[in-house]
């Protein structure tokens, strides 16, 4: 019975997902326009692309392209665009399905299981950030939450294979898997301090999965790291290449992960450590200090951390759920079984649906006024090079489709914090050859700002003329005729 109603959860979150993606004609993410560039490469070639001619006006590109062959699997028959839309928030939808069969294996009670699973398909934080955006986290959690079921699992033969052909596959996925085998090193040390035994096969597959992992990643990413050294692991990066770090709250992760489930997985980590043992919980805690220190550490980005970690709380709301829910039936509040339905059906909605609601608008893609923009600069000569600011970076090149200076893709990039720091002087410098010797530098001929910006002092002038104008974007063209005389 418990599975019936899974499924029905299933699809009423698949289509709250799927009604919030549609209810945005673009995407929340530049990311999103990234893979439908991909994926357009890959329909058309059958190969994935190696060089990326218009990012960083020319780079080659890093990286494991498994997640936009799959995409470009259901843009066959979808089209790229309802592609973007449908197949991530499908294996979002998966994630939920996981995360019962864990709490299950914890509670062994379908019901508290459920209930589980029901804030997982609507963590806030979660479903915001890979509704819209095509997220590779939306495949990546799933895979990563599998990944620690069917290791419990592993005394059956069966789940052995399965096991293994989900970490091949995760290993070459997203270098996250890191994450995972940190979180299986954890995971030992919790059990032989715990004085469980540990099964012959759970520690050959821990080790293995270890020492397999890490290879994959140097295969997978070679040039990346000889390209920036071992620096890259640790994010030694210019911030403003981090994605969104500078106005994330605290109070607002908490927010936005769920309260509930946050404070009752805290909860079960520390009852666990303290009282009782169980292996299920145990591996998820490791999950979550190996996110905490990694992130901590810098080593793993902020938003993924918390895109894993929230699921990973959702599994652990189960056993707290079980416990309340024993504790409820020897209170004098027991003859009243409705007041637990009640007040948990109360939590659900302030604590998930309310933030989603809260949180919908923040996912509409770029506004008119900028497609506008984009639409100018693809009128403008096929080999333009356009310099913008780093947020516009993709969207030249994803939607505009023309090469641009700088963007968020720093892999295998030439130059990335000279850029960076060209790009500001040439947004405040308040001399004309100055702006004019950086422009060639970089062989650009139109330059895009936005009008909240501090106006130009060099332009409009004898050298950038207005190309293009709205009320959000401006776009300058560079004469051809203006040129600064080698010293």
């Amino acid at each position: 019975m418990g599975r019936k109603w899974l499924i029905l959860l299933a699809v009423l979150v698949l289509f709250a997902r799927l009604f919030a993606a549609y209810s945005n004609p673009g995407f929340s993410s530049p990311e999103a326009y990234v893979h439908a560039r991909h994926i357009d490469y890959i329909l058309a070639t059958g190969k994935p692309m190696t060089h990326d001619t218009l990012s960083w006006s020319g780079k080659d590109v890093a990286g494991s392209v498994l997640y936009e062959y799959l995409l470009a699997a259901g843009a066959f028959f979808l089209g790229t665009y309802h592609a973007l839309k449908i197949i991530p928030n499908l294996f979002a939808t998966a994630g939920l399905i996981i995360v019962y069969f864990l709490g299950l294996a914890i509670t062994k009670k379908e019901t508290i299981a459920l209930a589980g699973a029901a804030f997982a398909g609507f963590m806030p934080y979660f479903f915001l950030h890979t509704v819209n955006n095509a997220s590779a986290a939306s495949l990546g959690v799933p895979l990563f939450l599998f990944l620690a079921y069917a290791l419990l699992r592993a005394h059956d033969h069966r789940w052995v294979v399965i096991y293994l052909a989900i970490l091949f596959f995760t290993s070459f996925y997203s270098p996250m898997i890191l994450l995972f085998v940190f979180a299986l090193a954890v995971y030992l040390a919790l059990v032989l301090t715990g004085n469980l035994a540990a099964d012959r096969i759970e520690l050959e597959l821990v080790f293995f999965s270890i020492f397999f992992s890490i290879w994959a990643q140097f295969i997978v990413y070679k040039n990346v790291l000889f390209f920036h050294g071992w620096g890259i692991f640790f994010q030694h990066i210019p911030d403003a290449f981090l994605a969104n770090l500078s106005h994330v709250s605290l109070l607002g992760i908490f927010y936005d992960m769920g309260v509930v489930p946050l404070i009752a997985g805290i909860a079960v980590v520390y009852h666990y450590f303290l009282k009782k043992k169980d292996r299920t919980v145990y591996l998820l805690t490791g999950v979550l200090l190996a996110i905490t220190l990694t992130v901590w550490l810098r080593l793993a980005p902020l938003v993924d951390g918390i895109l894993y970690m929230s699921q990973v709380f959702s599994s652990l709301f189960a056993e707290w759920l079980r416990s309340f829910q024993k504790w409820f039936t020897h209170t004098r509040a027991a003859r009243y079984p409705y007041l637990f339905t009640t007040s948990l059906t109360l939590l659900f909605l302030l604590t998930t649906i309310h933030p989603i609601v809260a949180g919908l608008p923040e996912l509409s893609g770029p506004r008119q006024e900028y497609l506008e923009a984009m639409d100018f600069l693809k009128t403008t000569p096929q080999d333009s090079i356009v310099a913008a600011p780093l947020d516009d970076g993709i969207y030249i090149a994803s939607i505009a489709q023309r090469a641009n200076v700088l963007d968020s893709d720093i892999l295998l990039a030439p130059s990335p914090e000279e850029r960076l720091s060209d790009i500001k002087r040439l947004v405040s410098t308040h001399i004309e050859t100055e702006a004019v010797e950086l422009m060639d530098k970089y062989h650009a001929e139109y330059l895009l700002i936005h009008d909240d910006q501090t106006p130009l002092a060099y332009a409009p002038g004898k050298c950038f003329t207005n190309a293009f104008s709205n009320t959000l974007v401006t776009v300058y063209h560079k004469s051809t005729l203006c040129r600064v005389r080698p010293r």
